[in-house]
């Protein structure tokens, strides 16, 4: 009786080959695919305690997608007993970031979103159960999409508008809106293609990892040494350092991060030079706290 077919037999040459093949290529298909996350795995971090479950990381790349960007990373420990967020704002008018954080005897900090010439709020903020400004239907929504929110007990949380407009929460003490959203469940989110996304800016962003970490990052820029990101670009950085969800805060001149006993630690651009000495006064600003 004839066989029509041959029976399987496989190359065993070729099996291994592949099987090399799959041990020596990168670790995961983002890895292949997303020149940030490579470079944010292969940098050479500065990495430093700030206090028990805070720590500060920077690096200064040559080439981040091309450019030349510097940029800081506080990981807080949300797990951690005695890590407090707390978002505060100025009794009036506006206050650098590190008078802001020297004031409520913050570890660390940085600015937090939008405001105007007066220090008033331009989109929705709530500061411990008290709505300090409405939502601001003038405001272009995408600016306002996203908030980081803390919860009674100084946990945190990056969330998302569900209605048309914000609603004072019960949930939350404090609701600091802003926008817009970086990555959500994941996921990088559609962004409108407009200049401010598109241009490079510094930026501030904030984002909760997988297992609970808050992450507060800062990227210089407006100079030479450090170009600042677009909104993608910035998207694709906040989950580069493992961000399930993350939010753009108010960046430009305001960029600014704070750490207890070394200052102002990144470059803010308000006096155009590569230095901590161009901080820009503020409406409010992202704390971390340890409580005693």
């Amino acid at each position: 009786m004839l066989r029509t077919t041959r029976p399987f037999r496989p190359n065993v040459i070729a099996v291994l080959l592949a099987f090399v093949a799959a041990v020596l290529a990168p670790d995961s298909a983002i890895a292949q695919d997303d020149p940030v996350t490579q470079a944010v795995r292969a940098a050479d971090w500065d990495t430093s305690a700030i206090g028990p479950g805070v720590q500060l990381r920077q690096v200064h790349f040559p080439h981040l997608l091309g450019l030349p960007q510097f940029v800081s990373v506080i990981e807080a420990d949300l797990n951690a007993d005695g890590v407090l967020i707390d978002i505060v704002q100025p009794d009036s008018g506006r206050m650098l970031t590190s008078e802001l954080a020297l004031t409520h005897d913050a570890v660390a900090a940085v600015n937090g979103s939008f405001f105007e010439a007066d220090g008033t709020p331009s989109i929705f903020f709530q500061d411990n159960g008290q709505v300090i400004r409405e939502d601001n239907d003038e405001r272009i929504r995408f600016v306002e999409d996203g908030a980081v929110a803390t919860e009674h007990d100084g946990d945190a949380a990056v969330v998302r508008r569900s209605l048309a407009i914000w609603q004072p929460s019960t949930s939350f003490t404090d609701v600091l809106a802003t926008g817009p959203m970086l990555v959500w469940d994941g996921e990088l989110t559609d962004q409108e293609t407009i200049g401010f996304n598109l241009t490079h800016h510094p930026r501030t962003a904030a984002g909760i990892t997988s297992d609970n970490q808050l992450v507060l990052v800062t990227v210089d820029g407006r100079n030479a040494q450090s170009a600042g990101l677009t909104i993608n670009e910035l998207a694709l950085l906040m989950r580069a350092l493992g961000c399930e969800y993350a939010v753009n805060l108010d960046g430009g001149g305001s960029t600014t991060m704070w750490i207890r006993d070394r200052g102002v630690v990144n470059h803010p651009s308000d006096n155009r030079a590569f230095d901590a000495g161009g901080e820009r006064a503020v409406a409010n600003a992202v704390l971390v706290r340890l409580a005693r």
